[in-house]
């Protein structure tokens, strides 16, 4: 398959940028669903929406860390029955590549007994610059102020962000995951790689990387901050529970 590709010796822990970006790109033209289960090694890391979720599965992929029959996705032969690439979006694509732990309970993925037995990861971001970094994903220009409180006083982005990182901390009420902080991305990912049991990699990979960190203290007002703190909540309780204030 596509996925296949991404760790295979075509691409070793040396390989280019360009060649990273260009299994990617295929990688997600096929894929509407990936979820990481090591039923082998009882771990599971969980692609919250603009968080590095992207580069965390392929270095995963890379060190060795994930074969290919621990990945769930929507291509043929992977495990989410197809009845459900519906369930979070009627595109099936923006939300449904980002599955929870308790939709992959829902889906026969896992059991809940493996869901409180197994280690579970996720990234958590500061919510501000998790928004920011959706919005101009969304854009795919460099925000403005102009378009920066349009998209804010619309609602929008209502893809990539509409999935609090609230909803991925729990199954059936009870907390499972292994919160890393996406602020040291680099060591905490390396953390993730060795309790997944890869090999070392010289380099941690970065996908996509985003300016939302300088982006911050140029577009947000108290006005905006106030809007977007109303709209996750939840997830600034949970970020500050975990990490302190943002």
């Amino acid at each position: 398959s596509l996925a296949d590709q991404a760790c295979k010796a075509q691409v070793g822990p040396q390989g280019g940028l360009d060649q990273w970006r260009q299994v990617l790109s295929n990688f997600q033209a096929a894929s509407e669903v990936v979820i990481v289960i090591s039923h082998r090694n009882q771990f599971g890391f969980f692609r919250i929406p603009k968080t590095a979720g992207t580069s965390t599965e392929f270095m995963l992929r890379q060190s060795g860390a994930v074969r290919e029959d621990d990945i769930a996705s929507g291509m043929p032969s992977h495990g989410i029955p197809e009845q459900n690439l519906g369930i979070l979006d009627p595109t099936r694509y923006e939300l449904a590549i980002h599955g929870t732990p308790q939709d992959a309970v829902n889906w026969g993925l896992l059991t809940e007994g493996q869901a409180l037995a197994y280690d579970l990861f996720v990234f958590l971001r500061d919510p501000f610059d998790r928004y920011v970094s959706a919005c101009a994903h969304k854009r795919l220009t460099p925000l403005d102020q102009s378009a920066f409180e349009h998209l804010v006083r619309s609602g929008a982005p209502k893809g990539q962000v509409v999935r609090r990182q609230s909803e991925y901390i729990k199954v059936n009420g009870v907390e499972v995951v292994t919160p890393l902080d996406f602020r040291h991305y680099e060591s905490e990912a390396r953390r993730l790689l060795l309790r997944a049991g890869g090999e070392g990699l010289s380099a941690v990979p970065r996908m996509n990387q985003s300016l939302a960190r300088e982006r911050k203290l140029a577009y947000y007002s108290a006005a905006t901050r106030q809007r977007i703190h109303e709209r996750f909540s939840e997830d600034f309780a949970l970020y500050e529970r975990f990490f302190g204030t943002t």
